[in-house]
């Protein structure tokens, strides 16, 4: 695969790799591993959210109004 940067972000990247004695690609392995362990562990909570907000929407607008 091959992923485009803007050319300041690269930077950015290759700086944060020195600085870390760390390879570009090890960073970015990094970065999306915990991209995709943040949305795993956000995904539930959102949908449990969207029910309760929908289960009581009414409860809510009636709150709102008083």
């Amino acid at each position: 695969m091959t992923v485009l940067l803007p050319e300041q972000l690269d930077e950015q990247i290759g700086e944060l790799a020195t600085q870390m004695h760390t390879s570009k690609n090890r960073l970015m392995v990094a970065a999306a591993q915990m991209l995709v362990e943040s949305y795993a562990r956000r995904a539930p909570v959102d949908r449990m959210v969207d029910g309760v907000l929908k289960r009581d929407m009414s409860l809510l607008a009636r709150l709102e109004d008083a």
